[in-house]
């Protein structure tokens, strides 16, 4: 009884590895494709309306700061109602265009985030505590300026986790889950 358990165990991890290696085959030429296009796209457009949009730009590998006619990023991220999602993505736009996030127009952004980091790593301003889609962003700047606080808040982040292993696992809060999220917080 033995031998034909673990013969069928044998022939089982047998067929994963090789289950395995057919699912890591795809068509590169797809992705080529996307990339042009989303590339052209901004090289075609000379004026960027969003935080994200000079995220994207900067992620593609080309300069936001030059030739691109950019928002007011002070007015996104100065505020003094900013967003926790806002303020995080000024941060990192501010590093990715060369400011020092410590100090815009005598504004240090880094401790203003994590002054909203609590004990357990959430994040919170007001009354509700951040869904996960907002504490991603967050988590990506503190990690750009390698704050202390990285570790509590990816932690706080993992224990967001909604829905079971067969569906996406984080999202926009509630039950509300989603691919992008998801990703953003696998990453």
């Amino acid at each position: 009884m033995k031998k034909l358990l673990t013969s069928v165990l044998c022939a089982f991890m047998l067929f994963l590895n090789c289950s395995s290696v057919l699912a890591v085959e795809f068509d590169q030429s797809n992705i080529d494709k996307a990339f042009t296009k989303i590339c052209n796209y901004y090289k075609e457009r000379k004026s960027l309306r969003s935080l994200d949009e000079i995220i994207a730009v900067e992620a593609l590998g080309m300069e936001a700061e030059n030739g691109y006619t950019l928002p007011d990023i002070d007015g996104y991220v100065l505020r003094d109602d900013v967003s926790i999602g806002d303020l995080s993505k000024g941060i990192i736009v501010y590093t990715l265009l060369g400011k020092n996030p410590k100090d815009i127009n005598g504004i240090n952004l880094i401790e203003k985030l994590e002054s909203y980091v609590k004990n357990d790593g959430s994040l919170q301003i007001g009354s509700y505590p951040e869904t996960s889609n907002t504490q991603v962003w967050a988590l990506y700047a503190l990690e750009t300026v390698n704050s202390n606080n990285v570790e509590s808040v990816a932690n706080c982040l993992l224990g967001q986790k909604v829905g079971d292993n067969d569906s996406f696992a984080f999202g926009f809060g509630g039950d509300f889950t989603s691919a992008d999220v998801t990703g953003w917080c696998v990453e």
